[in-house]
């Protein structure tokens, strides 16, 4: 098994969701999977409405009317998930002894 990172044809999910937050635009995007709420809910085939940056909507079935729509039709998405994992030896923290 080799290591290293994963390589994506063309811009990753990361940067293509960083560039809707900057846009003024009503954003759909939908996903196989998207788990919700403090119960870590499952909805099957859902959407995400994303207004003026924010997330204003969640929910599967048919989707409201949108500017533009961002399919990740195999990919399971948790809106609103702060990712708050580092690597403590990787981080400004190495020069003081961690």
């Amino acid at each position: 098994m080799r290591s290293g990172k994963l390589r994506v044809d063309g811009p990753s999910i990361l940067s293509r969701c960083e560039d809707v937050a900057r846009v003024k635009l009503r954003t759909l995007i939908t996903a196989m999977n998207l788990i919700v709420g403090d119960e870590m809910s499952l909805l099957k085939d859902g959407y995400m409405l994303i207004e003026d940056g924010r997330i204003v909507e969640v929910d599967s079935g048919n989707p409201p009317p949108a500017d533009r729509t961002m399919r990740f039709d195999s990919c399971t998405i948790i809106p609103g998930l702060i990712n708050a994992h580092i690597h403590i030896g990787d981080s400004a923290f190495k020069d003081i002894g961690f």
